[in-house]
């Protein structure tokens, strides 16, 4: 791969167009919604991206999901006891251990999850769209290739830090 240079000063103009993105995306996603018509449940888009990892591993517990989820423990608990005090999981307890507790969905859950889901794919749908006004199919392919690139080396970065943490 050739290396090309680009200027410290074209770089920071360009990566505030990544933390404006990145900024944008977080109110984004902590903007309380209503997915449920007729329900006055309010619910960010990272709550229920919660949610639908509980209904996708039934039985999970609280430090397996922070873990999926990449959340603290406490985080994942508050989530957790929003979600149980409405009714939308349930939390069993092992017979043998009673501190060892699962998490299900219940048949609210699922019909908010479901909900959800219809949600993105309207949303998603609409976004791809919108920005086929001003993008090429294949620039859109593009930039979900940089952005798994860019994954790929953030998760790099967060291994080291644990190794690095745990020595």
């Amino acid at each position: 791969m050739e290396t090309q240079y680009i200027s410290s000063t074209e770089l920071l103009e360009k990566s505030q167009i990544l933390y404006e993105f990145v900024d944008r995306f977080s109110n984004y996603e902590n903007t309380a919604r209503n997915y449920c018509n007729g329900r006055e449940d309010l619910f960010s888009m990272t709550e229920v991206h919660i949610l639908a990892m509980i209904n996708e591993n039934p039985g999970i517990s609280v430090s397996q999901l922070a873990v999926l989820a990449r959340r603290s423990k406490s985080f994942i608990s508050q989530v957790v006891s929003k979600f149980r005090n409405s009714d939308y999981i349930v939390q069993i307890a092992e017979e043998r251990d009673l501190k060892k507790k699962h998490l299900f969905v219940s048949a609210k859950g699922k019909d908010l999850c479901d909900a959800h889901s219809k949600f993105d794919e309207i949303q998603l749908m609409k976004t791809y769209n919108y920005l086929l006004r001003d993008c090429t199919s294949e620039e859109i392919d593009a930039f979900y290739k940089v952005m798994s690139v860019y994954n790929t080396i953030m998760k790099a970065a967060e291994q080291k830090r644990k190794r690095h943490q745990v020595t």
